[in-house]
């Protein structure tokens, strides 16, 4: 697996990846990406003095015919490197697609709202779409090294009369179904998300916004559950950590050098969003909504399951929420110890 590391002035760096097999000549998914990748890398190259943060260009094996298993393979191999320096993946997956009009994000929402609408309405002549929260799918494989935002642009149709890219795992998939003014569009794109996150200092995090979103996905989940599911002391714990992340936020703003504070907060949290087990193994490469082991509880009684997967279902269910409970209570920790007195923010 080709990979080209550009130094910035900071040892954190940008991961920005694609995967290089495909299905028949995979023109648009994912040969596009792949060419603009080894072009945005020269690029950087030229202007690495100019770099805060480094850029990191990785190029996916085992993505199609291994379940993402190219870019597991590199977090089990990278991961302490990963986990202290990576502060964001921007992932390229199907680009330069004729008739695409429409940039949307598939994102962490770490960077928030207003970010992602002011970054997106460049790029779209219509009001742009609302990012949607990451799935467990095309090499979403950095959950467990903790890095803090992930984002996937997606280069589709606004209104499809039918399969939006019918070429897609076809071997119709040519160079033919390339648009050139696409092409360099959607390279713009990622370009630009590289650029910011090596430069945007402090990182553009979204406490609030991100507090919301986990709130409201615990709410919907709350109101699907049957009695034997409690939730109400992950709400108290959350409602501890939201006012510990409001005066952290006070802390830190306007100051330089918090990356590693923002990093070590919004690791957490978008951990416990996202996955469901350990850090250091992969979930299974399966979409299964925000919350995942919480989200498998939703809907079941005693009624519509069977004795055995009931028990099971609880159980899981039980240890998932202790994990929350207890890693909030570590966040709680490192928390209190960067803001007592103002004095200042404690690296990890």
């Amino acid at each position: 697996m080709p990979v080209a590391k550009i130094p910035g002035k900071s040892g954190k760096y940008v991961l920005v990846s694609g995967h290089y097999d495909g299905w028949y000549a995979g023109m648009t998914d994912n040969g596009i990406a792949n060419v603009a990748m080894l072009d945005m890398a020269r690029v950087f190259m030229t202007n690495r003095d100019r770099l805060f943060r480094g850029v990191v260009f990785a190029w996916w094996s085992g993505h199609s015919d291994g379940r993402y298993a190219g870019s597991a393979w590199y977090l089990d191999n990278h991961f302490v490197d990963l986990q202290k320096n990576c502060v964001a993946h921007i992932n390229m997956d199907i680009a330069g697609c004729t008739g695409s009009d429409m940039v949307g994000f598939n994102t962490s929402l770490a960077e928030g709202g207003s970010y992602d609408r002011e970054f997106l309405s460049a790029f779209n002549a219509l009001p742009p779409p609302e990012p949607v929260a990451m799935a467990r799918f095309a090499d979403q494989s950095f959950w467990g090294a903790d890095v803090p935002f992930a984002i996937m642009p997606s280069f589709s149709v606004r209104d499809p009369k039918g399969p939006a890219f019918y070429w897609w795992h076809t071997p119709e998939d040519t160079l033919d179904k390339v648009d050139k003014k696409i092409m360099m569009r959607d390279a713009a794109v990622i370009t630009k998300l590289a650029v910011q996150f090596s430069l945007l200092d402090p990182l553009p995090a979204d406490f609030p916004g991100f507090f919301n979103m986990m709130e409201g996905r615990l709410k919907d989940i709350k109101e699907s559950l049957s009695p034997d599911f409690d939730l109400d002391p992950l709400f108290i714990k959350l409602g501890e950590l939201r006012q510990a992340v409001e005066a952290l936020s006070q802390t830190i703003a306007g100051k330089d050098g918090t990356d590693d504070t923002i990093i070590r907060v919004l690791w957490c949290l978008t951990r416990l969003v996202y996955t469901s087990g350990s850090p250091y193994s992969q979930d299974e490469a399966v979409g299964r909504g925000l919350f995942p082991v919480l989200s498998d509880a939703a809907g079941q009684t005693p009624e519509n399951t069977t004795p055995e997967y009931y028990l099971a279902l609880r159980t899981a269910f039980k240890r998932q929420t202790n994990r929350i409970e207890g890693e909030i209570a570590g966040l709680l920790e490192f928390i209190g110890a960067v803001i007592p007195q103002g004095k200042g923010i404690k690296s990890l």
